[in-house]
């Protein structure tokens, strides 16, 4: 990860547990949320953490919008904490009253909710659905949800059945049809899968497993990567440094340290050759020789010669480059879009990409590389419909002409919530002394719900 994006990620982190963890990541903040007793590894690809901005993680586009609140505010570190959380809709009607030890989030209809340290389910009216009387759950997948009782796990369905039970070391969500499960042995982890109807179809024979995607699962033995199919039949040798995910057909993968390529039938299609690489993006892969950046098609041609520092996938037909320090853009042609001259940059999004000066202040610059927003703030984030945008303490959000939306009035780094079908929201906080205001506003600005 080169410049900015590292930047960004130390500056905002990630936590990657499950339901419940200590903090629930905003889109550049956290909501701070007792922490639950399960504990998961997290998977390549899988999001793990809710995003507590709102509550529609894998709900359709055109499901209403809902949004999360909560009661008695904190803000530390640009950081929005409460003891208890609700939802309201778009029109600022409660939907579920600040009541939950956790974040709220919904998943395949259901959102899991806490009180008095039991787990249980409300659908998106806000009625309570599946009791309050699991020691720890996750979310619905594929009509299935793990949950936790006497310290085994097992599956419930959306009525609160229990369809599997509990009786598993461990439990991962259901994918593709299939659950990876852990079956214990002299204290060492044995990874297997079973069926909807709680059948072992992949015997719990691997010490490490990931969860089924495009039909394979990443598995490891003696510190080698491969994958298997749902049959159990292993794909891809396992021979490999570490495990990886697929993109437009091809995984990136090391072998003796040596970065190559290989597509779902296990075939090595690009040798390992390359000090290192990344996924393909748009038909293009960034990859290390000689200690220089370029960039190879599919067949394993350079078709961008190694000459850069750092370089990143590329993303809106555009791609991040490094030299001395200083980042700029070029096409897939290799042809400098914009000259490395930024200290701080963001890949493209929406049209427009964020970068800095030597002054570290921030504005966006178009496709031809053109300052099309005057860098003029000392913090600014990607467009999402709107972008966030810092002065001094204060954040506020603008349009993509530059127009204050919102001035910089909040003391949180303000959560996107929604979409351009169902309308997008933004999250704001206020300080003063100890309290603290949260409040909701639609992407005019208009304010849809307070606390106060």
């Amino acid at each position: 990860m080169s410049r900015s994006n590292q930047t960004y990620a130390n500056m905002i982190g990630r936590s990657l547990g499950i339901i419940g963890t200590l903090a629930i990541a905003l889109m550049f903040g956290f909501v701070s949320c007792k922490p639950a007793p399960r504990k998961s590894a997290s998977e390549p690809g899988q999001q793990q953490t809710p995003n507590s901005s709102g509550s529609n993680a894998s709900s359709p586009a055109s499901e209403p919008t809902l949004l999360l609140i909560g009661a008695d505010y904190r803000i530390r570190n640009d950081q929005l904490t409460a003891y208890r959380w609700g939802l309201i809709d778009t029109n600022g009607k409660v939907i579920f009253p600040p009541q939950s030890e956790m974040g709220i989030e919904f998943y395949d209809g259901l959102a899991v909710v806490l009180k008095n340290g039991k787990y249980g389910f409300i659908d998106r009216s806000g009625r309570l659905v599946i009791k309050l009387e699991w020691e720890a759950v996750d979310v619905f997948t594929d009509g299935l949800a793990p949950v936790q009782r006497d310290g085994k796990w097992g599956f419930i369905d959306k009525t609160g059945r229990v369809a599997i039970e509990p009786k598993f070391d461990f439990v991962n969500r259901f994918s593709e049809g299939l659950a990876r499960f852990d079956s214990k042995k002299d204290g060492r982890s044995n990874w297997g899968f079973i069926d909807k109807t709680g059948r072992v179809v992949i015997q719990p024979e691997w010490p490490s497993a990931w969860s089924f995607k495009g039909g394979l699962a990443w598995v490891e033995r003696d510190d080698k990567w491969g994958a298997i199919d749902r049959t159990g039949r292993v794909v891809i040798e396992l021979k490999w440094d570490y495990d990886s995910t697929f993109s437009e057909g091809l995984t990136r993968l090391k072998l003796e340290g040596k970065a190559g390529f290989v597509d779902k039938t296990g075939r090595t299609v690009i040798e390992p050759q390359f000090e290192d690489a990344l996924n393909f993006s748009e038909g293009l892969a960034a990859v290390l020789q000689d200690g220089k950046w370029g960039f190879i098609d599919k067949t394993g041609r350079m078709v961008i010669a190694p000459k850069w520092d750092k370089a990143e996938a590329f993303k809106e037909g555009l791609a991040v480059v490094e030299r001395d320090l200083k980042y700029g853009y070029i096409d897939p042609t290799g042809r400098v879009v914009a000259e490395p001259q930024w200290t701080r940059v963001e890949s493209f999004s929406e049209g427009l990409a964020v970068v800095a000066d030597q002054n570290l202040k921030f504005g966006f610059i178009d496709k031809t590389g053109r300052v099309a927003i005057k860098l003029e703030w000392d913090l600014a984030f990607k467009f999402e419909g709107l972008a966030k945008v810092k002065r001094g303490q204060k954040w506020g959000l603008i349009d993509k002409t530059g127009r204050l939306v919102i001035e910089p009035r909040s003391d949180l780094n303000s959560s996107h919530e929604g979409n351009k079908e169902t309308g997008e929201y933004w999250l704001l906080g206020r300080q003063k002394g100890d309290k603290v205001t949260a409040e909701w506003v639609d992407s005019n600005g208009k304010q849809i719900w307070s606390s106060e």
